[in-house]
């Protein structure tokens, strides 16, 4: 009679395999898609209903509360003024309240995601759509990076993300706002905003480009999803088996390429666009802004003629 053998299963194994057949690992893009665009509904899709829901019910007292300050701002000024704010403190205190918000928003996309990364048996290796990804980074920077299973890389362009969502607000309602300010200290504030704002608005603008074309670059060529050690040592060896020639020469080509492309734009920039015509419209717009009584701004633009023109008598 033959003996009786005893086999001992791993528990992590079994719980994986059934993961595997029933279908319980989620998908991190989704999740955090669906947060994105509606607070709370990845946490819904992750199994947790509760939680799902009070962030869309916060998402919902958000944009309700910011509507109402947008439409009764005049009014909430008016009756503000008995009380011994100034102008300076309530627009700050908004936007602290539009702060924490979208905050909040980035918070719960990335707790979605998180969420659902940690019911998988393997890591995320992004969607497969090549397309979808380049897309999200041009709504939202940083998006398409998630869908790319790059979190970290995510992250980073989602702090320029945030940082665009403040200055935009800003560009258009300081403009909107100046002509009801009365104290020179409240103009001086929002002054110090708006420059901050129009100094940040290239770098902000730049990252977003950089997004949308980091994941349109990992859609075609799927294996800089991998790690940078696996990527490096994996270069390495490509170099080993084809060779220098085969290797790094294109790629010495698609960078002078792009790089002769650059010097062609600013040439054919300056032929069309000389100094002198962004001369004249800085100096108008330092006239315009000088009779809206603004007096930082100018300054600041003054300063930079004044530069430039040093530069030129140098030369």
């Amino acid at each position: 009679m033959p003996e009786k053998t005893w086999v001992l299963h791993d528990p992590d194994e079994k719980s994986i395999s059934q993961e595997d057949t029933v279908g319980f690992q989620k998908n991190p893009a989704l999740a955090f898609s669906l947060s994105l665009l509606l607070w709370g509904s990845g946490q819904v899709y992750n199994g947790q209903r509760q939680l799902g829901f009070l962030f869309t019910l916060f998402m919902a007292n958000f944009y309700i509360l910011l509507g109402l300050v947008m439409v009764y701002w005049e009014f909430i000024v008016s009756s503000l003024k008995t009380v011994p704010f100034t102008y300076s403190d309530i627009i700050v205190a908004c936007g602290m309240f539009y702060f924490i918000g979208i905050a909040f928003w980035i918070f719960n996309a990335l707790h979605a995601y998180q969420k659902a990364t940690k019911t998988r048996a393997h890591p995320f290796q992004g969607t497969k759509n090549p397309l979808l990804p380049t897309f999200c980074s041009f709504v939202i920077p940083g998006w398409g990076q998630f869908l790319n299973g790059q979190p970290n890389k995510g992250v980073f362009f989602l702090i320029f993300a945030m940082a665009g969502l403040f200055i935009v607000p800003v560009l258009f309602l300081i403009p909107w706002i100046w002509p009801t300010l009365e104290l020179t200290t409240d103009r001086l504030f929002l002054e110090k905003v708006l420059a901050i704002a129009l100094i940040l608005s290239p770098l902000v603008l730049l990252m977003w480009i950089l997004s949308i074309y980091d994941a349109l670059k990992v859609c075609l060529d799927p294996f800089k999803k991998e790690r940078l050690t696996k990527r490096f040592l994996y270069a390495i060896k490509r170099v080993r088996v084809k060779g220098w020639v085969w290797e790094v020469i294109p790629q010495v080509k698609m960078t002078l390429m792009l790089g002769l492309f650059l010097v062609f734009s600013l040439t054919l920039s300056h032929y069309y666009f000389p100094e002198r015509h962004y001369v004249a419209l800085l100096e108008h717009l330092k006239m315009r802004l000088s009779q809206q009584e603004m007096v930082l701004i100018p300054h600041l633009i003054n300063r930079f003629l004044q530069v430039t023109s040093l530069e030129e008598r140098d030369r």
